[in-house]
């Protein structure tokens, strides 16, 4: 199972490939994506009390993901 509750493991090749076909980012736009995603995994996915901190403590996340941290 994956970190999103999915039966395969992801790979950042399989999450690269749905995000871009999926959306109409240019290139410079999906770094900048890519770089809002690494800043706030540095600053809330350190423990599970930091992650209930951030914006997405509200998000209707099932207990596996939040088993994660």
């Amino acid at each position: 199972m994956n970190f999103l509750g999915g039966p395969e493991k992801l790979t950042y090749e399989k999450v690269q490939k749905v995000v871009m076909n999926n959306s109409d980012f240019t290139p410079d736009e999906a770094r900048e994506f890519h770089a809002l995603i690494d800043e706030f995994g540095k600053l809330y996915l350190r423990n599970r009390d930091q992650f209930l901190t951030s914006w997405l403590r509200d998000a209707n996340f099932n207990e596996h993901i939040l088993n994660q941290f």
